[in-house]
């Protein structure tokens, strides 16, 4: 899988789950997802070695953020009409033809 780091800002302290020294927060990109990943925080434990931990956004905040009409979106977007589908209990086809005709 591909990885690119956008940015990395140095921090300090302790993670409070794990007790691992905070070095860096971290956003990425994954290409082949066309993808955004950011509050991550780099770690590290001599036991253990580097870690990544997730940090809770501010508030408005996205964590996650991806590429419109991407194979990702698209695929997210297919699996929620097929959900959404049968949360209605309705044929995902006849749903498409419904709010197409809208």
């Amino acid at each position: 899988m591909k990885v690119k780091t956008i940015s990395i800002e140095p921090i300090k302290g302790y993670d409070r789950d794990t007790g691992f020294r905070k070095l860096a927060k971290v956003q990425f990109f994954l290409p082949d997802m066309q993808m955004t990943i950011r509050d991550v925080v780099l770690t590290h434990d001599h036991e253990h070695g580097f870690a990544v931990a997730h940090v809770r956004p501010k508030v408005g905040q996205s964590t996650l953020q991806w590429v419109r009409n991407s194979s990702f979106a698209k695929g997210l977007a297919e699996a929620a009409a097929t959900a959404y589908s049968s949360m209605l209990a309705e044929d995902l086809e006849e749903l498409k033809a419904l709010y197409k005709a809208a």
